[in-house]
């Protein structure tokens, strides 16, 4: 997607183009500029929060805040883009809060914040949701957003966009709630119409592109965007040119996060769980255990390989995450079963699969990425070169889902990406209890029944 003209044009790989900054207060009938006096902005999104949201510092040597004034009810307007990007991204805005002021004693000028965020979030706030439905999940989401949410702009309201539906179809009533819990209430109901296994749905704003109600399956089957790397380039081709490409998509920093933690992941019930449902009418109890390792392969995943392999069976053998009650009735509409409780654990579980595994990178500043795409890293091994070629981390390295972005231009010219990804799988699986059994097996052949012992045995 970069063009040999893109690559003679642009300076440096952290160059942006910064169009315009354009902030709107209700008593002025257009807009003013105020890209020169904007030192920084950071515009964020994250595939588990509903709405982008930006902060923009601004260095006034003007005064504005006190003459136009600026009292947290403006619109903002951003258009800007990557050196190397063909598409500028438009992002429209609405103050919410202005930070405290500081004042610069040498030359007077003013230094505050201005917070903003989607004007459906503000929307959201204002609305309460209380009507009954009977229709499926999706549709009810794509009701409530139209009827409560979307927001009329001069080039049309925002696109919602729902690339798989949901299975069942229920009656629900829904008390006062604002939109964005109605529509995260509705989707601890969902299944996909195509494999009801996949009960991931999740609803997030992407920057300048709309909203998407998907499933985690579905994001992580997406081809890899970008391909990026943690060696180090020279930045100079095979015949002695600058490379203008590799600085672009070269790692600046990177960090492994929540990783490995395997005691939070079992009291989040990523790998085993139970729930007990309680029938006021029947007074009846019961208990439902799920376990993820019997639903892997029927749910797609970034990478093909379970990080739970390693897990020995006597970790497996019970729930170490219990949710708690949740009210059933048998007295529903004739026709309706309600699958909730079954949906509930597969969900928690899948989310919890993505918050496990979690890397940190920090990159040119890229405006084609946005929150719920898949990329590729490649991170060198530490081991020595084999055959003078430098191998990857297996572990490390493969297809990860970007969970958020932070987009930081910094005096509307320096522009970096603050990136972090997830995955619910490996490239390869971790080496098994079952080789460590085999390690510790004696001079007869014979190995111990346990992982544990195979570790702590002598």
């Amino acid at each position: 997607m970069t063009t040999q003209n893109q690559t003679e044009t642009f300076k440096f790989a952290k160059e942006a183009f910064v169009e315009s900054i354009l902030l709107k207060t209700p008593e002025l009938e257009g807009p003013i500029d105020i890209t020169a006096l904007v030192e920084t902005f950071d515009i964020y999104e994250d595939i588990f929060s509903s709405f982008v949201s930006a902060s923009f510092t601004i260095t006034d040597g003007l005064s504005l805040i006190s003459k136009l004034p600026i009292i947290a009810q403006e619109a903002i307007t951003v258009s800007f883009r990557s050196s190397f990007s063909e598409k500028l991204v438009t992002v429209q805005l609405m103050v919410y809060k202005v930070s405290s002021i500081s004042e610069n004693t040498n030359d007077m000028t003013q230094i505050y914040t201005l917070f903003a965020c989607s004007p459906e979030m503000i929307r959201s706030k204002k609305e309460k949701v209380s009507r009954s439905f009977s229709s499926t999940h999706d549709e009810m989401v794509e009701t409530i957003y139209n009827d409560l949410m979307r927001v009329e702009y001069k080039r049309g309201p925002k696109r919602l966009y729902i690339p798989e539906k949901c299975n069942d179809i229920e009656t629900l009533i829904i008390p006062l709630y604002n939109p964005v819990r109605a529509i995260s209430w509705i989707s601890t109901r969902a299944r996909n119409i195509q494999n009801i296994k996949e009960c991931s749905f999740i609803f997030f704003e992407r920057m300048g592109q709309g909203f998407v109600y998907a499933t985690l399956g579905w994001l992580s089957e997406q081809e890899s965007k970008f391909h990026y790397t943690r060696t180090i380039s020279q930045f100079y081709t095979a015949d002695g040119r600058k490379d203008s490409i590799s600085p672009i998509f070269t790692i600046d920093q990177y960090s492994v996060d929540n990783d490995l933690d395997k005691m939070n992941s079992m009291v989040n019930g990523q790998y085993r769980s139970s729930l007990n449902t309680y029938d006021p009418t029947t007074r009846k109890y019961e208990s439902r255990i799920f376990s993820s390792e019997s639903e892997f392969d029927l749910t797609r995943h970034v990478e093909p390989a379970n990080c739970s392999d390693t897990f020995d069976e006597t970790v497996l053998s019970s729930p170490s995450c219990n949710i708690g009650f949740y009210p059933i009735s048998e007295g529903r509409i004739e026709g309706e079963v309600d699958f909730t409780p079954d949906v509930y654990l597969s969900r928690n579980s899948q989310i919890a699969q993505f918050k496990s595994n979690c890397t940190k990178i920090s990159v040119p500043g890229n405006s084609d990425l946005h929150a719920g795409d898949v990329i590729t890293l490649s991170v060198p091994s530490k081991e020595a070169p084999r055959d003078g070629k430098k191998s990857e981390d297996i572990y490390r390295s493969g297809r990860f889902l970007v969970k958020s972005i932070r987009h930081n231009v910094i005096r509307n010219q320096e522009y970096t990406s603050y990136i972090v990804l997830v995955r619910d799988s490996l490239p390869v699986p971790y080496p098994t209890t079952k080789k460590l059994d085999g390690a510790a097996s004696n001079s007869n052949g014979s190995g111990t029944n346990s992982g544990f012992s195979a570790i702590f045995d002598t």
